[in-house]
């Protein structure tokens, strides 16, 4: 029974990882897409278009949250 449990653990481990790896994959080519976009607006810096495309780039996979109006001013 306890073998059992290992391997189904480590099961879930490894496709936890996998399904990780697959979205950092996805978000790293949505950023080198988005910064050189948002670089080309006037004013812009290169941590605020790190932060926004980030943000961006988590709302298109699905795994972005609402902004809160307040926060978008700090």
């Amino acid at each position: 029974m306890a073998y059992k449990m290992l391997c189904l653990m480590l099961l879930v481990s490894t496709l936890v990882a996998m399904a990780h790896a697959k979205t950092t994959a996805k978000t790293s080519r949505c950023m080198k897409d988005c910064i050189p976009i948002c670089m080309k607006l006037d004013g812009a810096t290169t941590a605020a278009c790190e932060h926004g495309c980030s943000l961006g780039c988590l709302q298109l996979l699905g795994k972005g949250t609402l902004i809160q109006p307040q926060k978008l001013n700090e």
